[in-house]
């Protein structure tokens, strides 16, 4: 069922087997001096896309790509616990 941001979370997260706000399995990280790891770059993440991203807890957690905004001021909207919290990164963290 879509949530409000018009995502069908339960869809997203068979796609990629986690729940958003899981910690990643130590198989799926690699070093990366980036907070955001997606199973492919950064630059070609969009809206609905998975992606492992960094949090302040220092663990690697899996989010959904709520928005994406190009241009003078870019950056990605993740929605990253089951109640809707979003993080912004901006591209000097990717």
């Amino acid at each position: 069922m879509p949530s409000k941001s018009g995502l069908d979370f339960h869809s997203i997260t068979e796609k990629y087997r986690y729940r958003i706000g899981e910690i990643a399995r130590t198989n799926e990280i690699r070093e990366s001096n980036s907070h955001i790891i997606h199973f492919g770059y950064a630059s070609v993440l969009k809206k609905g896309n998975g992606a492992f991203i960094l949090r302040s807890d220092k663990t690697w957690r899996f989010a959904i790509v709520l928005e994406r905004v190009r241009g003078k001021d870019p950056y990605i909207d993740f929605i990253v616990d089951d109640i809707g919290s979003i993080k912004r990164i901006t591209p000097k963290h990717w």
